[in-house]
């Protein structure tokens, strides 16, 4: 087969419309234009679908960044968990104490209370032992004044019943003399 001279790269160096009509039937791009042409809603459909997967895998990227450092979080929240537990056995730990320090106070209440009530009754017995032993004080002087009295009286007490004995024998020996009875006024029954 022969091809003149010149006309084998007519076709490469002509307009562009003038090579495509050249072209096109010689590489069946009517083929492919018809398949595209067909296949181009499967192609748009196709591109949505990777555009919103391309939208999910970058929001699951994100989400995995975002917990890329859920490991060191998780060690955070892990301490800070630990650290609330040894808060709360300490606060435990207080709170038992302050409930015995609570029970040692009330223990110690009742005993003041007791002893404040023993307090109370021994005032008592103190102001009434204190009002008898004034009262005695008293009977003591009032008979230390008597006995005063009966010491500095004895002496004529004595002489008076020396004396009464003396009349009483003096009358007895004028009776059994014979003489009578001074007339006092007062009957002999």
């Amino acid at each position: 087969m022969g091809v003149k001279q010149g006309r084998l790269t007519w076709p490469f160096h002509s307009t562009p419309s003038d090579a495509k009509r050249f072209f096109e039937p010689l590489f069946g791009v009517a083929v492919f234009r018809d398949c595209f042409d067909r296949l181009k809603p499967a192609i748009d459909t196709f591109q949505l679908q990777t555009h919103e997967h391309q939208g999910s895998l970058a929001v699951e990227q994100q989400k995995i960044a975002d917990r890329a450092a859920s490991a060191q979080q998780l060690a955070e929240a892990q301490q800070a968990v630990a650290e609330l537990e040894k808060y709360r056995s300490a606060a435990i730990e207080g709170r038992e104490s302050a409930r015995k320090e609570k029970e040692r106070h009330e223990i110690r209440e009742k005993t003041l209370s007791t002893a404040n009530s023993a307090h109370e009754k021994a005032t008592v017995t103190l102001t009434g032992a204190s009002a008898r032993r004034a009262d005695a004080g008293t009977q003591v002087k009032e008979a230390e004044v008597a006995a005063g009295i009966l010491r500095d009286s004895e002496p004529a007490h004595l002489a008076f019943l020396k004396s009464g004995t003396g009349f009483g024998q003096l009358g007895a020996t004028a009776r059994k003399e014979g003489y009578p009875a001074k007339a006092t006024g007062h009957r002999r029954v």
